[in-house]
């Protein structure tokens, strides 16, 4: 991003400041003049080697850009002047001492964004930045209302831990965290490995000021987190400690691998960035030693190559190892010149269930390469072989958790979708085998609830057993609710159903298959079935004989009628597994697609 805009700032009256040439291994650093508030910001932009940082008092800000349209003038000394967005200029009026100069190294100051080598070269300079300098802050932003209240229960957390465990909260506590998590840092890319490379890290929010451990020794699973698209915690809070599991968590100073790599691009596919490219080029600095690897995967980042160009290329790279776990990441309504096949990890998931990360493969899940594996046709054409299992005949409206009607959706609408379509078809193949004493409604009723469990991550009751019109009572109960009228487990079970339900659509097959599909399924999208272990994926077949990729699915597995309320809230294994398993299982023949 290019904030230093020559035209405005002559416009204003203002010398633009002018970057001299960085020398190899060199960077910039700036050294914030004290001042008061009332004082206008200045700074002087000098030259060090990344070397000297071991022997300097450098904080290195981790910040939000922000929008570059909301810009603020700073003074670089008697050189010029630079725009820097409002939230740097937030940032420096925080940092800034009142009685000696500090000295700091910001991204938008201290790379001439305007300068593609130059800006290329430093992105991979920036692990050892941040790992150089003193100490890394992390700007939250301005105080907000509640954000005080927040920052004590985490910061007491931190400090009462073990000696009193996890303490209580109520409603409006909870909500405050939710807020503070929410601040848009937490979904930022770039903060990932920011955060993980320094040796030191300080959050500032308003005119608190507190440890980075605080929040990395909150519970994962709390209720404070935000549901995300790929899990509850921020990607960037997990600690990059051995405690984790392996196969689950991605670390700072591996080797680089297509396994890891993939990981990290999964786990942060719901963070944000500026320019699309980042959301690769931002996770290259947490791996170490990679520079080889990285040119022989034309991975280095370079701000020359087109945005396709750059996920092409990851495509390339992780296909050779993770094969069919790739098309995992698929996601429908990128506008980028892309295969179908090949994710655009620029957007956000639109059906944050189907991407749940319990069910895709890591390290040694990774199905091992085989003949069926998939390859990259040297037109980036997709060859795969897979089982072609059946169409989708009926399917219904998605649920949008952003309508307030979308208890409606999942629980009447959904209903009488499947109602409608048995009684069409009561007399043929039903999706599981029907009792013939009973009516389509008793058969539909047990079919969604079996739906209902598979969406429901936990066991919590909270009005999905109930019947059809009181469960949408007591949602939409519950979300009009005053503050504080419900228990923080009631808020978070609500939460989460809430959440998996984004973005589905209920589906049946011509074979009597009963299944959950991305916002994007059409009827006539093909079920396909490719190697065991993994679960089903929809193709979508053009005239001239090739395909394009839709996404993944679930096919729900029916379980026994008498355990069906027992066992409603049980996760259970993925139900598309098992359905693959099965098909795989069955003797039927691989065919050859074409996926464009």
């Amino acid at each position: 991003m290019h904030l230093q805009s020559s035209q405005q700032l002559n416009a204003l009256r203002f010398t633009p400041y002018r970057y001299r040439h960085l020398d190899p291994n060199e960077i910039r650093v700036l050294d914030l003049l004290p001042g008061t508030d009332q004082d206008r910001i200045t700074v002087k932009i000098r030259h060090t080697l990344i070397e000297d940082l071991l022997d300097t008092e450098c904080t290195a800000l981790s910040y939000t850009w922000g929008d570059p349209k909301n810009t603020q003038v700073i003074q670089c000394s008697k050189e010029g002047h630079l725009l820097v967005t409002n939230e740097c200029f937030s940032a420096l009026h925080r940092l800034r001492l009142p009685d000696k100069p500090k000295t700091l190294w910001i991204d938008a100051i201290c790379i001439n964004q305007s300068d593609i080598p130059e800006r290329n070269l430093q992105v991979t300079l920036m692990s050892r930045i941040y790992h150089l300098s003193s100490e890394v802050a992390i700007y939250l932003g301005d105080e907000s209302a509640d954000s005080k209240l927040a920052l004590k229960y985490i910061t007491d957390h931190y400090y009462q831990r073990f000696k009193y465990g996890l303490a209580n909260m109520g409603v409006r506590t909870m909500e405050a965290i939710q807020r503070l998590f929410s601040r848009p840092w937490f979904s930022r890319v770039w903060v990932i490995q920011e955060a993980r490379n320094a040796k030191v890290a300080q959050v500032y929010c308003g005119d608190e000021i507190f440890s980075w451990e605080c929040i990395l020794t909150l519970p994962w699973n709390a209720p404070y987190f935000p549901e995300s698209s790929l899990g509850r915690q921020p990607y960037v809070a997990v600690p990059p400690s051995t405690y984790w599991k392996r196969e689950k968590y991605a670390y700072i100073g591996d080797e680089l691998s297509p396994e890891l790599l993939y990981q990290h691009l999964l786990r942060s596919k719901g963070c944000s960035a500026t320019d699309p490219r980042d959301k690769v080029f931002a996770l290259l600095p947490l791996f170490k030693n990679a520079d080889d690897a990285l040119v022989e995967a034309d991975l280095l980042p370079d701000y020359a190559f087109e945005t396709e160009k750059v996920f092409l290329n990851v495509a390339r790279y992780l296909i050779r190892s993770v094969g069919w776990a790739l098309l995992y990441a698929v996601e429908g309504g990128s506008v980028l010149n892309l295969p179908s096949w090949c994710p655009d990890w620029s957007i956000l998931p639109a059906t944050p269930l189907l991407y749940d990360l319990d069910r895709i493969p890591f390290e040694d899940d990774f199905p091992p390469p085989s003949t069926n594996s998939p390859t990259i046709l040297s037109n980036n054409t997709l060859l795969i072989h897979a089982i072609r299992h059946s169409a989708i005949t009926h399917i219904s409206v998605p649920c949008d958790i952003s309508s307030p009607t979308w208890p409606t959706t999942i629980f009447q609408d959904w209903y009488d979708f499947l109602l409608d379509t048995f009684a069409l078809h009561h007399t043929e193949r039903t999706p599981y085998p029907a009792d013939p004493d009973k009516s389509p409604g008793q058969d539909t009723e047990y079919y969604l609830l079996s739906i209902y469990s598979f969406l429901n991550a936990h066991g919590n009751d909270y009005g999905i057993s109930r019947h059809r019109s009181e469960r949408i009572d007591a949602i939409n109960a519950y979300a009009n609710a005053p503050n504080g009228e419900h228990n923080q487990g009631q808020k978070q079970a609500q939460d989460r159903f809430r959440h998996r339900c984004q973005g589905q659509r209920v589906f049946l097959t011509g074979k009597g298959n009963i299944g959950l599909a991305p916002v994007n399924a059409e009827v006539g999208d093909i079920l396909v079935c490719v190697e065991a272990g993994t679960v089903p994926f929809l193709l979508r077949e053009e005239v001239d004989g090739k395909a394009r990729l839709v996404g993944k699915c679930e096919v729900i597995r029916i379980m026994p009628k008498e355990d069906a309320k027992s066992h409603m809230f049980d996760k259970g294994p993925s139900r598309g597994r098992e359905f693959v398993k099965e098909v795989l299982g069955g003797g039927e023949v691989f065919e050859e697609f074409l996926i464009v």
